[in-house]
């Protein structure tokens, strides 16, 4: 195997390898004319309508449940599903079967942010074509020494990246005055919960909760959120409830909603950021499991914290 990071557990898109699209829908088969088209061997598809459809696709067609007869362990897989969750799924189906030279667009927790970061790289290199720049992706299950943060984007002035839920907090209480002047806010209850680790606001958690469907006793939100009059707490539960599905339906694709609006943090001396605005944003992705979230803070804040982790660990 190859890789541009030089590690037998990695590998590159490469012109004579076998290669096969999980999905002949149109994202699948426009990928594969494409990949066709610079020279790369696509050897076909897999689908679960194989029978229905091989006609419309260029190549061969296969059910995904035959893959282990007629894909070697050698060959890579792309997979081109709409849903990213189901993405995942198949993943780890195709995995189990040993096939595990595979490029998908990771969405959940089980692999460190290191490795989901070198998969979505990839993934972005094969929507856009670039796809002489696919190198090194991890054959899936094999996990690189976790990373803390990783950046998604940066600029001269700000820092968006994905950091650990154990170093966000919820805003310093001194800042809570300021904000519950502007969104009628209860102070008196955000007390309780300033400069708190954001898995401790139990309240927004049970907003979620109930918005997935359980039975939870939202009036302990309504009042955080200073929400006093029925009116004013169903006015409140509608905007969430739209809020929810917005949250949704963008978690079922490509995770962009979330990294484009990004919660914001400022750094605390005492050694972690704390949240000054997109808490639900962020309780929203610990809800569903995750273990990071991403945010956008100042690049002098970011100096800061790389030099906190420097002192800490001995190292950048």
């Amino acid at each position: 195997m190859s890789g541009d990071k030089g590690h037998e557990n990695c590998f590159d898109l490469q012109k004579d390898t076998a290669t096969w699209i999980y999905g002949a829908g149109n994202k699948g088969r426009t990928i594969a004319d494409r990949l066709m088209d610079a020279g790369y061997h696509v050897a076909g598809f897999l689908d679960k309508r194989a029978d229905s459809i091989a006609e419309i696709c260029c190549g061969r067609v296969i059910l995904p449940h035959e893959a282990v007869r007629f894909i070697s362990q050698e060959d890579i897989i792309i997979i081109c599903l709409e849903n990213g969750l189901q993405q995942e799924e198949v993943a780890e189906k195709l995995a189990t079967a040993g096939l595990r030279k595979l490029i998908y667009l990771p969405m959940h927790i089980k692999q460190p942010l290191s490795v989901r970061r070198q998969y979505r790289e990839n993934y972005a290199y094969l929507m856009s074509g670039g796809f002489e720049h696919i190198k090194g992706i991890p054959l899936f299950g094999w996990e690189t020494v976790y990373t803390d943060y990783v950046i998604i984007k940066e600029n001269h002035s700000k820092v968006t990246m994905w950091v650990g839920r154990d170093d966000v907090y919820t805003v310093e209480f001194k800042n809570m005055k300021f904000f519950s002047k502007i969104w009628d806010m209860n102070p008196d209850i955000w007390r309780q919960y300033a400069d708190r680790k954001i898995e401790e606001v139990h309240p927004y958690f049970e907003l979620f909760r109930y918005l997935k469907g359980e039975k939870n006793d939202l009036s302990f939100y309504m009042e955080m959120q200073g929400r006093k009059t029925k009116e004013q707490r169903e006015e409140l539960l509608n905007d969430r409830k739209s809020l929810y599905q917005v949250y949704e339906q963008a978690y079922k694709y490509e995770m962009n909603f979330f990294m484009d609006s990004p919660s914001k943090g400022i750094w605390n001396e005492k050694g972690y950021f704390n949240l000054q605005d997109g808490l639900h944003r962020a309780v929203y992705l610990l809800s569903k499991g995750h273990t990071e979230i991403p945010i956008v803070i100042a690049r002098g804040d970011f100096e800061k914290y790389i030099l906190s982790r420097a002192k800490k660990y001995g190292s950048y």
